[in-house]
């Protein structure tokens, strides 16, 4: 691989192979320059490493590749949660939406009467069973579902980005309110289309998150530097904020156990 002495070289490298549709290639030049130890020395935050993540974001959408944006997450996380907290926040905005535009997308290029079937479990929407069946299925029905396949993805590509976001910000005090309002999100996206299955694992996986905060403490109750205190009064409130939002959104889903686990959370 070819090095590039400043990162606006790799950038402009990676937009050159873009434009002529390499974009493989020009992914593997852009996560190179986001982890380049020399580009990232002193972990020294500058407007050309932004630009470099929104690009690596951008690509990761079209090529469908989340290990590449979640190497890429936590290295900006490292780069920016000390320098510029605001250009982190940015980035990941700058990725939800981009997920949440691409389910608004496929969503309207499906006709209005047209009911799109997801599968129960978006964890399970690829599993080996499931292709073997529908490969059974007649040419009329295979076409069928290959228009619906978008939506399918789209819908996936938004909850694992959710995930995602949710998993690299767990711990990190400077980026509390950002998790707070991803988790927020997440939840309304399974109250938007219906989800119970991904909204039982969220419940879990806030409630978890939360709990393995206080694992973090030292045997004197203090915590490390931008770590998440979950006694401190601003993530009580942050936390039952989202608690709230979570209670109403499983008794709308009427999905009563899990408004049993959120109200007991909140007491």
């Amino acid at each position: 691989m070819v090095q590039f002495q400043k990162p606006e070289n790799a950038l402009k490298r990676a937009r050159e192979l873009i434009a002529i549709n390499q974009k493989d290639d020009a992914l593997v030049i852009i996560i190179a320059a986001l982890t380049n130890k020399k580009f990232t020395k002193g972990m020294v935050w500058t407007v050309v490493m932004e630009d470099i993540m929104l690009l690596l974001l951008d690509l990761c959408l079209e090529l469908d590749d989340l290990k590449t944006s979640r190497d890429g997450l936590i290295a900006y996380r490292s780069m920016t949660q000390t320098a510029n907290i605001a250009s982190l926040t940015k980035v990941v905005v700058h990725f939800r939406q981009l997920g949440e535009q691409r389910v608004a997308a496929s969503m309207k290029s499906v006709e209005e009467n047209q009911v799109v079937e997801i599968a129960a479990d978006l964890d399970q929407l690829d599993a080996p069973n499931m292709a073997y069946k529908k490969a059974l299925q007649p040419k009329s029905v295979r076409d069928q579902e290959a228009r619906e396949r978008r939506v399918v993805e789209s819908v996936k590509f938004l909850w694992e980005v959710y995930k995602q976001i949710l998993d690299v910000f767990k711990t990190n005090g400077k980026t509390e309110e950002l998790y707070n309002e991803t988790a927020r999100k997440a939840l309304d996206f399974c109250h938007k289309h219906g989800r119970s299955s991904e909204l039982k694992k969220l419940c879990d996986m806030l409630r978890n998150n939360y709990i393995n905060l206080f694992k973090k403490a030292d045997n004197k109750g203090l915590y490390p530097p931008h770590a998440i205190n979950p006694s401190s009064k601003e993530t009580v409130e942050m936390t039952l904020q989202t608690r709230a939002v979570q209670l109403q959104v499983a008794a709308d889903m009427e999905l009563w156990r899990e408004c049993f686990n959120t109200a007991e959370d909140i007491q």
